[in-house]
């Protein structure tokens, strides 16, 4: 298998799809994430019952500046949105993210119990000395950085809250009380996504994601009658809008390029950052969206680049060469800094918000949803993860366990490809596959809160 000539990835920056010739040299450089990552021990307890001590949900917040010890004891530098939901979940823990520590992407610190944890090797619970499985993260990328986030989602179950004001206080009303009285419908799932032809990689996305996501959702008894794929032709925003309006799907999965331009103003990049692009490579208005619809406890899987936001792309330093299309929207990432994507931030602040996003920091690539040289699929985690996981009605931090629990042998092939580096074309093959795919992994991530299910279907649910 020669190496390839081409990557591309599932960025449009107003003008063309990012793509660009790699570099060889660039996956012999330790770019995947150190995660520290701990042999699985008997599980003695149901990881589905966030509530129990011995497996738990808990609060990761910063340090707030000037905050006094007091305050960061009893918690009284939180919202009191989030202080009631800590009363209402048995005085659950809150952790500490101290951005002027040396050890802050190693520990968390535990001001009430006053004891560091470690997050690789503490065990799961509620008390003294541990970390729950379950951890809701508060703040934007730029408060507590993406690089958390990955590293507790290699053992733990995170989702992130990157809201304040009347927005955090929305969600966490809704939270609490579980979305009563929603008149969103789970039975109505809805799969949209573009395919502008081969070689792009939407026609990749379309057969490979979208389209086994639909056909799982279409061939159960009690969903499939109510599915609905929008694909190719029909992957227009009107379409779209016309369905979230008129069907209110509980699930809606969106597959296209996400918006990374215009690459001349990168301070202009953040406000459509990730925006999905439709068939005529016009991007979401999400004004348009949320006048006619309210997300009212859906979940939104955007599989694009950036869905949910960026850290700057530094991880791809050297890839592609910076002239190429892909090198500009690296660079233009870059420039952009670590923030998160607008689409979650309006769908989990409406007056009427989503139960949770899953999405993308940064691209995804061609390689790693399909082997080239054998023609696996590598997608099947994904269609696990909404298909299984959330219609049988597991907490989504859980069913994300399947996706993001492939990222350990993704990372042990890597080190093992590099052991055994020979320095011919396979081998640099195999350690850029490896590389692409691990960072593909950890870069998908849970916004809203990880232990957020859908309700019971009216016959039974899942089938």
């Amino acid at each position: 298998m020669s190496f390839p000539a081409l990557l591309r990835a599932n960025a449009f920056d107003g003008e063309a799809a990012a793509e660009g010739i790699p570099a060889k040299t660039w996956a012999l450089h330790p770019v995947l994430p150190e995660l520290r990552t701990t042999l699985a021990e008997p599980v003695e307890f149901n990881l589905l019952d966030w509530s129990h001590p011995c497996v738990g949900w808990g609060v990761v917040a910063a340090v707030p500046p000037n905050a006094t010890e007091n305050d960061l004891r009893t918690s009284a530098d939180l919202p009191d949105c989030i202080r009631a939901l800590i009363r209402d979940r048995n005085d659950a823990p809150v952790f500490r993210y101290r951005p002027d520590w040396d050890l802050k992407f190693d520990q968390l610190t535990n001001y009430a119990d006053n004891v560091d944890v470690d997050i690789a090797s503490s065990p799961a619970g509620t008390g003294p000395g541990c970390l729950p499985q379950y951890l809701l993260i508060l703040g934007d990328a730029r408060t507590i950085p993406w690089r958390l986030q990955f590293q507790l989602n290699a053992n733990r179950f995170a989702g992130r809250l990157p809201l304040s004001g009347t927005d955090l206080d929305n969600y966490v009303a809704r939270l609490r009380c579980g979305w009563a009285n929603s008149d969103t419908c789970f039975r109505n799932s809805l799969v949209w996504a573009t395919n502008h032809g081969y070689p792009d990689i939407t026609d990749l996305m379309f057969h490979v994601l979208a389209k086994p996501v639909f056909e799982a959702y279409r061939q159960d008894n009690n969903i499939g009658p109510a599915a609905r794929f929008l694909g190719a032709e029909d992957a227009t925003h009107e379409a779209l809008l016309c369905n979230l309006k008129r069907r209110r799907p509980g699930v809606i999965v969106t597959a296209s390029h996400g918006m990374t331009g215009p690459v001349a103003e990168p301070k202009q990049i953040p406000i459509r950052l990730g925006l999905p692009v439709d068939r005529n490579r016009q991007v979401l208005c999400i004004e348009r969206i949320l006048a006619d619809w309210r997300p009212d406890g859906a979940i939104w899987y955007a599989h694009a680049c950036c869905s949910a936001g960026t850290s700057g792309a530094k991880g791809f330093a050297g890839l592609v060469p910076a002239d190429s299309t892909l090198g500009r929207t690296f660079e233009s990432l870059y420039q952009a800094g670590e923030t998160i994507a607008p689409l979650p931030l309006a769908l989990l602040g409406s007056d009427k918000p989503a139960r949770a996003f899953i999405g993308h920091v940064e691209p995804t690539f061609d390689i790693t949803l399909r082997n080239e040289k054998s023609g696996q699929w590598f997608t099947d985690p994904i269609v696990s993860t909404l298909y299984d996981q959330v219609y049988l009605r597991h907490p989504l931090g859980y069913g994300m366990r399947r996706l993001l629990g492939n990222l350990p042998g993704v990372s042990s092939a890597w080190l093992n490809a590099r052991k055994h580096f020979a320095g011919d074309d396979q081998s640099h093959l195999q350690m850029l596959n490896n590389a692409l795919r691990g960072l593909d992994l950890q870069a998908t991530v849970l916004l809203g809160d990880p232990t957020v299910a859908i309700p019971q279907l009216p016959s039974g649910g899942h089938i």
